[in-house]
């Protein structure tokens, strides 16, 4: 149910933090899942895999300054990704 009545020309949608928002009528607001892969299902046969930690991550520009390499079968969490993914810093919890 609508709460606010759109402008002329605008249709009201729900945006991704469920608050009410108005956007043209000819436009698509389409839902996150809809146009993102969130960890697509990647098989990897190798046994050593490259590693970026977080230091590496360089907070000014999007690129990572080095990165390592692990064993998988040692870290079965590690997240897997491909070229041209757009990836995410997990915080690492501190003991």
């Amino acid at each position: 149910m609508s709460l606010v009545t759109p402008r002329k020309g605008y249709k009201s949608v729900s945006n991704f933090f469920r608050n009410e928002i108005q956007i043209p009528e000819d436009w698509d607001y389409p839902k996150f899942h809809q146009i993102v892969k969130t960890n697509p299902y990647t098989k990897i046969e190798e046994k050593r895999v490259p590693y970026i930690p977080m230091d590496a991550v360089d907070t000014e520009k999007p690129h990572f300054n080095y990165s390592e390499e692990r064993e998988l079968s040692d870290n079965p969490s590690l997240s897997k990704f491909q070229n041209n993914d757009t990836l995410f810093a997990r915080i690492t919890p501190s003991t």
